[in-house]
């Protein structure tokens, strides 16, 4: 008899594990899914510019850029660009 009770414990313990091993796993997989949209978004607006160089003009401690975008997407916050 005490096999028995010791028996359903374990098989009630492992069902626990497996039911909270699965309800991890479908909320990672739905992470990565958003992050890979989200990814997906941000390299479409990056294609859709087209920066241009104008004009460059410096000296010994400061440089000033004239850049012009023809793409589709305009560009409206600088603190999130890198322009390599």
């Amino acid at each position: 008899m005490a096999v028995n009770i010791a028996g359903v414990i374990v098989v009630g313990v492992l069902i626990l594990v497996l039911g909270i091993l699965a309800g991890t796993s479908i909320i990672a997989t739905t992470t990565v899914g958003e992050s890979a949209f989200r990814s997906n978004d941000l390299v479409g607006e990056q294609a859709r510019t087209k920066l241009e160089f104008v004009s460059a003009q410096g000296g010994p401690a400061d440089l000033t850029l004239k850049v012009k975008n023809p793409g589709l997407t305009s560009v409206y916050d600088f603190t999130e660009m890198d322009f390599i």
